[in-house]
């Protein structure tokens, strides 16, 4: 009797805080029922189907209690040729209000009309994502957790075998997946006395910063957020907080 393909918890082979890691699968020719891509994470997670993002995470869950999102991806696999599943994670590993830390994991499965043809399992390439900071953990605030530091100038490093991690079954999130919406452009950009960028967006707005910058050197780059201007400047450090 053949064995029900399911998906498997699995990880870098060493563990360490405030870490990265990204996971590659080649998704062969399908035939012609639905596909979906269904993901879980320990802590947060983006996946990518020939570099397009399809599906990315959207509220923590309680460790003994894990979640997984799903969303089509039909479209993206519709013309026959072997395509690249791409999932990046990370793992935070430091408690904060809105996560609480335990073994890291990447759980996923692909389906057609609901049944499993390809899934997580121990073996598959994985490696830590070039760029950024290892074991970084800087504070934000002990509401929000921590924050990063990333390095766009670094090489691709090695490739790994992904191991399995002790964690439950996930079970479907009750809610749809979270959709990214139109750019919303900064309506002024103005430059300070002391020569860093002010966006504004003219109202106050929540979701994922994105900034394209080209270079001729190597530069150190902060980005600071508020919710107010203090003297013409986001107040990036208040009461050993650091907004950044």
């Amino acid at each position: 009797m053949k064995k029900k393909l399911c998906g498997k918890w699995i990880w870098l082979p060493s563990v360490a805080e405030d870490s990265y890691a990204e996971f590659v699968l080649p998704i062969k020719k399908r035939g012609e029922g639905r596909q979906t891509l269904a993901v879980s994470c320990e802590g947060h997670f983006a996946a990518y189907i020939d570099g397009s993002l399809v599906l990315f995470s959207e509220s923590a869950a309680y460790p003994d209690a894990p979640r997984y999102d799903e969303c089509a991806v039909s479209r993206y696999l519709a013309d026959g040729r072997e395509h690249t599943l791409r999932i990046l994670a990370w793992h935070p590993g430091v408690n904060s209000q809105n996560y609480i830390a335990a073994a890291p994991g990447v759980w996923f499965e692909l389906r057609e009309s609901g049944k499993p043809f390809l899934a997580s399992r121990a073996g598959l390439p994985c490696r830590r994502v070039a760029g950024y900071k290892e074991g970084y953990k800087k504070t934000v605030t002990v509401q929000l957790g921590i924050s990063f530091l990333y390095d766009g100038t670094e090489k691709a490093l090695p490739w790994e075998s992904a191991v399995l991690s002790e964690r439950v079954q996930p079970r479907k999130r009750a809610v749809s997946p979270l959709k990214l919406l139109p750019l919303r452009v900064a309506e002024s950009v103005s430059v300070t006395d002391t020569g860093s960028l002010l966006f504004d967006l003219g109202e106050e707005r929540v979701g994922f910063l994105s900034l394209s910058l080209i270079s001729s050197a190597k530069q150190l780059l902060t980005v600071a957020y508020g919710e107010h201007l203090v003297e013409g400047h986001v107040p990036r450090l208040i009461g050993g907080r650091d907004f950044s």
